[in-house]
């Protein structure tokens, strides 16, 4: 579906995607969930943003350090490091005001992306 709503936009323009990842102690499975997004990228122009929820275990300081960011071609990844934990919902829609985009695909940490899951 989104696909078919991606390639109808195209048509007329060139459309933007913002993957969002609501983080919060999760060291343990953002990587891979990254690590899949990378692996598949859509087939649109896309932004890959991480808002940490002041995680408490190691997940701040691993995307402090821009480990995240060397999977994905520059430009392509953004981090929001939350002082608080301010909730699921308010921490994608910090992320959608911060960095607009056409279209955007709001991924769980502890998912993986799997071939064409997001094809455009």
């Amino acid at each position: 579906m989104i696909a078919e709503q991606l390639d109808h936009a195209t048509m007329e323009q060139k459309r933007t995607l913002s993957i969002i990842i609501v983080n919060w102690n999760g060291k343990d499975v953002l990587p891979a969930c990254l690590r899949s997004v990378a692996e598949n990228p859509p087939g649109v122009d896309y932004r890959v943003i991480v808002v940490d929820n002041a995680s408490t275990d190691e997940s701040r300081q691993w995307l402090a350090s821009g480990e995240a960011a060397k999977l994905f071609p520059e430009g392509c990844f953004e981090v929001i490091l939350n002082d608080e934990n301010v909730g699921f919902g308010r921490a994608n829609n910090q992320a959608m005001r911060a960095f607009p985009s056409d279209f955007f695909f709001l991924l769980n940490p502890d998912c993986t992306i799997e071939k064409k899951a997001i094809d455009c």
